[in-house]
């Protein structure tokens, strides 16, 4: 089902998904088992941008979880565990996280990052011509994970959880309403951007 007032919008939003893994988990440490300096560092701040590119990572390794509402659904855990430490070590979704030195490490060297993308409208944003990549997406304070693979399209909202698309167009319109939700949300002006770090499967 939707997600109804998500983000404030009016209408429900991610409404055009054939597949959802909804998870209404704090977008935090609390609950986590992490240890007590990387609980002090991050405090009660959100680790959005750390369960994104952990999120990303899983997808482009082709790990199962990350792509099928069961699997996500028992993963999650782990994608906030992870995420929490990439949070700690700065692997927001700016500066660091396209470093390859330090993703491939953890990506196993099967990631390639391409340049990134900043635009005041997803809809004119290109995606990669592969057909499996993905992105971490800066939305204004909050970061999501979004990819294709097989045909399929995918939005990781870490305040609401996995959304497959089988189009195109309506994974496009989802994104689409979920970013001028939260431009509206955030105070945001028509030519405000959002920045798109898109990677792919390294040759």
């Amino acid at each position: 089902m939707p997600v109804p007032g998500g983000y404030g919008s009016p209408s429900p939003l991610l409404s055009r998904a054939v597949e959802e893994a909804r998870q209404n988990v704090a977008n935090s440490v609390n609950g986590l088992n992490v240890d007590e300096q990387t609980a002090n560092t991050l405090g009660v701040g959100g680790i959005c941008s750390g369960i994104a590119i952990s999120w990303v990572i899983m997808f482009l390794n082709n790990v199962q979880e990350a792509k099928n509402r069961a699997g996500f659904e028992s993963v999650f855990t782990v994608l906030r565990y992870q995420g929490a430490y990439f949070q700690e070590l700065d692997y927001a979704a700016t500066g660091s996280v396209a470093d390859a030195e330090r993703y491939n490490k953890v990506a196993k060297h099967n990631m390639r990052a391409l340049p990134e993308v900043a635009a005041s409208d997803v809809n004119t944003v290109a995606v990669p011509t592969p057909s499996h990549w993905a992105a971490v997406l800066e939305i204004w304070g909050h970061s999501i994970g979004v990819g294709a693979y097989s045909g399929e399209y995918f939005i990781m909202d870490p305040n609401f959880g996995l959304f497959r698309y089988t189009s195109f167009i309506a994974y496009r319109a989802d994104l689409k309403q979920l970013v001028e939700a939260r431009r509206v949300r955030k105070l945001m002006g028509p030519t405000d951007t959002v920045r798109f770090y898109f990677f792919v499967r390294a040759a």
